[in-house]
């Protein structure tokens, strides 16, 4: 007669069986999409009705490479039996060591794309599907306009940055508009070529280098007159000082006390004063 705990383990065994075939064998594990592995093995988690936690951590587990697996060895080596979600938490030890953070994202952008022939508006739909249109899209906007500006031709950066912030993907339709509108021979984006000077986009160029040159020139004479009138004011107090004591003073070398209080002062410097003597010979002159 067949004792309860044979028909357990007999029972568990059976139902590991099926799990096993239900499930089948996992797919080797992609190395540089991993959130993409993750939901291609828990889709046949579902379709297997595998729900223990323990279950699936042994599955993955058995899946993985052994260079994976070194990669999250403290995770798998840290977990007790008792572990109530072992298969979470291996999870996300393996998405956060190996998915790419937003700004190695950037990093891969900065250093794998180029304009080339291509047109700005195709460069700009490259770099949302790069970094994911469901990422951070405020701090995303602002990465990817410097890396679009970077990748613009020189001759007309100037008039793409006099339009200000508006939407990247206008300012890339702007940018296609520009380039179709000027020869090919004067915007080439990868020769050294320079522009036809008498053509229509370098004189704009050239007016707006005029435009910002002329602002640097009213600020920097705005800096120094309000300079000078610092330095007038500070000129006009002090010979407001010096005049409080006579008119007929004002070369004389008086102490403060006698400047601040003149004849009604209680103290003085002493032998550099001219005050007294100066007030002796009014009073001779009287």
């Amino acid at each position: 007669m067949t004792s309860p705990i044979e028909l357990s383990q007999s029972s568990e065994t059976a139902e590991s069986q099926q799990v096993n075939a239900a499930v089948g064998s996992l797919p080797p594990f992609w190395n540089h999409k991993p959130e993409l592995w993750f939901a291609i093995i828990e889709a046949k988690f579902d379709l297997a009705n595998v729900t223990a936690e323990k279950t699936k951590y042994n599955h993955t587990l058995g899946a993985l490479p052994p260079e994976i697996a070194s990669e999250v060895a403290d995770i798998i080596t840290a977990l007790k039996p008792e572990e109530p979600q072992p298969y979470s938490k291996l999870r996300r030890g393996i998405l956060a060591r190996l998915t790419l953070t937003e700004s190695q994202k950037v990093q891969q952008l900065l250093s794998g794309l180029e304009l080339g022939s291509r047109k700005p508006s195709q460069l700009y739909r490259q770099m949302i599907t790069l970094v994911g249109e469901g990422s951070n899209k405020s701090v995303n906007e602002q990465v990817l306009r410097e890396l679009f500006m970077q990748q613009m031709p020189q001759n007309i950066k100037p008039v793409l940055i006099s339009l200000g912030d508006i939407n990247l993907g206008k300012l890339a339709e702007v940018a296609d508009k520009i380039l179709e509108a000027t020869p090919t021979t004067a915007v080439s984006t990868i020769t050294t070529r320079q522009d036809d000077a008498n053509s229509p986009l370098s004189i704009l160029v050239k007016k707006m280098d005029e435009l910002i040159r002329l602002q640097q020139e009213l600020t920097s004479d705005y800096s120094r007159r309000r300079h000078e009138n610092r330095k007038y004011n500070n000129y006009k107090r002090t010979r407001s000082a010096s005049r409080s004591i006579t008119k007929g003073d004002q070369n004389v070398n008086v102490c403060w006390y006698h400047v601040k209080f003149g004849d009604k002062a209680r103290k003085c410097h002493g032998l550099d004063c001219q005050f007294s003597k100066n007030a002796d010979s009014r009073q001779e002159l009287g």
